[in-house]
């Protein structure tokens, strides 16, 4: 079977069904239909080694070894930023001065500054929830909590009606009412 070339189409960050976010790389054939690969760090790393020494091959004076060069410099950069992040536990006891305060166990209270705007259904709805979440330089960037809902389920009841049961939804903020699946570009 003949290979067929696929060109450049994006990347995006998303998430696996468990939270933690993936990079999403997508391709179109010549028919312009989209192939998404998750690739793993190992493959990402080749890519740029070969990348770079395949360059070296076809013009060793290639301005696109420099470009080649600041990008594995940022990523060095980032890579040492980034040691400034850590997750954490605890109730989301009052929001003060548009910082987040959250209890934690046998310590003194959190204070972090959200990197997402706090509206008036979040303050009445996640104040006094157990939360967790992710700090990257000193900005909290996602949240989440286990909130029980009433949600309908099927009903044999012949009188019609509408029977609910409580489940436990994993949510996260900011979002339009469940996790999101879709996260955004961090530009730390």
């Amino acid at each position: 079977m003949p290979s067929t070339r696929l060109r450049w189409g994006d990347t995006r960050v998303s998430s696996f069904p468990d939270g933690r976010a993936c990079l999403v790389v997508r391709y179109l054939d010549p028919q312009g239909r989209q192939f998404e690969w998750v690739p793993m760090w190992s493959q990402v790393q080749e890519l740029v080694d070969r990348a770079a020494n395949v360059e070296v091959v076809n013009k060793p004076d290639s301005e696109w070894l420099g470009g080649l060069a600041r990008t594995v410099h940022s990523v060095s950069e980032k890579v040492e930023l980034h040691h400034d992040a850590y997750r954490f536990q605890g109730f989301l006891r009052r929001i003060e001065a548009g910082c987040l305060v959250i209890a934690v166990q046998n310590d003194e209270p959190l204070t972090l500054t959200p990197a997402f705007p706090l509206s008036r259904a979040f303050i009445e709805g996640w104040l006094d929830s157990y939360v967790s979440g992710l700090v990257i330089n000193g900005y909290v960037v996602t949240l989440s909590t286990e909130k029980d809902m009433s949600v309908p389920v099927p009903s044999d009841n012949i009188f019609g009606g509408q029977k609910f049961e409580k489940r436990r939804f994993r949510i996260g903020y900011p979002s339009s009412g469940e996790a999101p699946t879709e996260l955004p570009d961090i530009p730390f």
